[in-house]
């Protein structure tokens, strides 16, 4: 595969409410996450860092619901973290207006999850959304559009 054109990168999160004891990944076992939708590309994203950081599905408590209605999970306490990407967006930003939320810190997963090869490091910057107390690493979900080797320049570059 080649890189014909890198479109940016966004940062992949999980929230939860300020006061949670959720402070790290780790501290997601056992806890009603929501994951989005079944089958979505954020439960496939969710998937990948769980298991960068030794755990799976099995560990916590899935809730396959889409952006919106898993922001609204938590406001609710139906759920006690959500994975969020693209900050800012309208779920979160709805989510952190009605309630106080903060991003989860990535703890000792961090280097395991950043060696994964579809993702990078950047910084969630304090304010990034109503309510997030200060800047933390995030992950980084590197975007391009990308080409097989055998396709010829002149073709993917027209």
């Amino acid at each position: 595969m080649h890189t014909v054109a890198p479109l940016g990168q966004w940062p992949l999160l999980f929230v939860t409410p300020a006061d949670s004891k959720i402070k790290t990944i780790a501290d997601l076992k056992g806890r009603r996450v929501a994951v989005g939708a079944r089958g979505s590309g954020m439960e496939n994203h969710t998937r990948l860092i769980l298991g960068a950081a030794g755990m799976t599905f099995d560990d916590i408590k899935p809730i396959y619901l889409s952006f919106r209605p898993g922001a609204r999970a938590v406001k609710d306490g139906k759920a006690e973290a959500q994975f969020q990407c693209c900050v800012p967006n309208p779920a979160l930003t709805e989510l952190s207006e009605l309630s106080k939320v903060r991003g989860v810190e990535l703890g000792s997963a961090k280097a395991k999850i950043l060696a994964l090869p579809v993702y990078g490091e950047m910084t969630l910057k304090k304010g990034a959304f109503k309510g997030q107390p200060a800047d933390i690493p995030a992950i980084a979900d590197v975007n391009a559009w990308y080409a097989h080797k055998s396709l010829p320049d002149d073709v993917a570059y027209l």
